[in-house]
C-alpha cells in the first residue's frame, strides 16, 4: 500500500468506521438499559400484583374475623333461637363466603366449609344437637382457617420473592 492510499484512508475511512463502531456500541448500551429496565418493571409489576392480593387477603380474613367475634361472643349465644342464630350466623358465612373468592384453594375450601356448617346450624329448626355438632364444626374449621390463612400468606411472600 502506497503513502497515499494510507493518507486517504486514515483521513476519510477511517473516521467513518468509529463513527460507526460508536453507534453500535451506543445502539448496544440502549438496547441494554432498554432490557434492564423492562425487567425491573416487570419485577415491580409482579409484586404490586401480589401486595395487591395480600392486601385483598387480609382485608376479607380480617373482616372474617370481626364477624367470628361477633358470632362467639355474642351474649345472645348462651340463650339462642333460629331467629338469633340466623341473625348472628348469617353475616359470618357471608364473610366466609366473600373471603373464598380471595384465598388459595385450601383457604377458599375451609371458608365454603364454615360456611355449609353455619348454613346447617341455621337452618337446624331449632335442633339444638345439629345445632351445636354444626357450631363445633365451624369452630374447628375456622382454627384450620387461621393456619392456611398463614400459610397463604407465607406461599405470597414466596411469590413475592420469585418476581424478576
Amino acid at each position: 500500500m502506497s503513502t497515499k492510499s494510507k493518507s486517504v484512508f486514515i483521513t476519510s475511512i477511517f473516521p467513518v468506521l468509529c463513527a460507526l463502531a460508536g453507534a453500535a456500541v451506543t445502539a448496544i448500551f440502549g438496547w441494554l438499559g432498554n432490557y434492564q429496565q423492562a425487567n425491573i418493571s416487570y419485577k415491580n409489576a409482579c409484586i404490586i400484583r401480589i401486595d395487591h392480593q395480600e392486601e385483598n387477603l387480609r382485608e376479607k380474613y380480617s373482616t372474617f374475623l370481626k364477624a367470628w367475634i361477633h358470632f362467639s361472643y355474642s351474649p345472645d349465644m348462651r340463650h339462642r333461637n333460629n331467629e338469633i342464630l340466623r341473625n348472628l350466623a348469617q353475616p359470618l358465612a357471608s364473610a366466609a363466603i366473600d373471603m373464598a373468592a380471595y384465598a388459595p384453594d385450601k383457604l377458599s375450601n375451609l371458608s365454603y366449609d364454615i360456611g355449609a356448617a353455619l348454613n346447617s346450624s341455621i337452618n337446624s329448626n331449632d335442633d339444638v344437637e345439629i345445632q351445636e355438632k354444626s357450631i363445633r364444626e365451624a369452630i374447628s374449621l375456622t382454627g384450620k382457617a387461621n393456619s392456611a390463612f398463614r400459610n397463604a400468606l407465607k406461599e405470597l411472600d414466596t411469590k413475592r420473592g420469585q418476581c424478576g
